[in-house]
């Protein structure tokens, strides 16, 4: 986490209808979560960074996507996560990002990526409930593989 290299970072608008129980664990995540990030990002041939965050309620309050188009990897912008963590009311952060290479295995830079994130985030009271691999029709869930 460090020095800014996003070429492209877009908001989406809020899609408050979707909500969480509170503390949702990811296997409580409703499908329609899942394949909204998937169908974003899954065959994308450059990777790109997802993050959503919700209330203690579980309501959306932000859908964050960054990418650096024809880049392997992403170079974090620390600022803009920070930003997004300062959220007012944020409790839950969601992390997902593909794999265009189609193996949806988390990367050594992904768990580090991950464990940094976590140690930012439970300093500010967030709970991360997951990180999500995608890679075409396959996925990776850092809860499910124990890593979370």
């Amino acid at each position: 986490m460090g020095e800014v290299a996003i070429a492209c970072v877009e908001t989406r608008p809020l899609r408050t209808s979707i909500a969480l129980a509170p503390c949702a664990a990811v296997e409580h995540l409703p499908a329609t979560v899942i394949d909204l990030i998937g169908a974003e990002i899954a065959d994308a041939s450059f990777e790109i960074l997802a993050l959503l965050g919700f209330d203690q309620r579980g309501v959306l309050l932000f859908y964050e996507l960054m990418s650096q188009r024809g880049a392997s990897s992403i170079t974090i912008d620390g600022p803009r996560i920070l930003g997004l963590m300062a959220t007012p009311s944020l409790r839950e952060i969601l992390v997902a990002h593909n794999h265009p290479s189609g193996d949806p295995t988390p990367s050594r830079a992904d768990r580090c990526f991950t464990e940094r994130l976590c140690d930012i985030a439970r300093f500010c009271g967030i709970t991360v409930i997951d990180h999500m691999v995608f890679a075409r029709e396959k996925r990776a869930s850092f809860v499910a593989l124990r890593l979370l």
